[in-house]
C-alpha cells in the first residue's frame, strides 16, 4: 500500500504486509522500519543484483523518519528512536564515542 499527501501530490510511504502480523514500510528516499522478525529475504534490488537490509542497516534503517513522516507518532516516540539510533551508530564506532 502506498500513502500519499494528495494536497502535495507527494508520495509519503510505502507499507508491505509480511505475512500476518509483520511489516516494513519505506519511504521514497529509501529510509525503512521493520519488524525485527522480517528481514529476512527482504533486499535491496540494483540492476540485477539484489542486496540484504541488513548490509545498509546502519544508514537505512530509520524509524525515527518513518514515525515522523507517518505523522502518528509523538515527539517524545521520535526522540526516542533518534537517540536510539545515536547509541547503535556510537556502538558501531561511526559517531562519537563507542557506548
Amino acid at each position: 500500500m502506498r500513502l500519499w499527501n494528495v494536497a502535495e501530490r507527494k508520495e509519503i510511504i510505502d507499507l508491505y504486509a509480511l505475512g500476518g502480523a509483520d511489516y516494513i514500510a519505506v519511504t521514497p528516499d529509501e529510509y525503512y522500519r521493520a519488524s525485527k522478525t522480517r528481514l529476512t529475504g527482504i533486499s535491496f534490488r540494483s540492476g540485477g543484483q539484489l542486496y540484504p537490509f541488513e548490509q545498509f542497516d546502519l544508514r537505512f534503517n530509520r524509524p525515527d523518519l518513518v514515525a515522523e513522516r507517518l505523522g502518528r507518532a509523538s515527539p517524545a516516540e521520535i526522540l526516542e528512536y533518534r537517540m536510539a539510533r545515536e547509541r547503535r551508530l556510537r556502538k558501531n564506532g561511526i559517531y562519537g564515542k563507542p557506548a
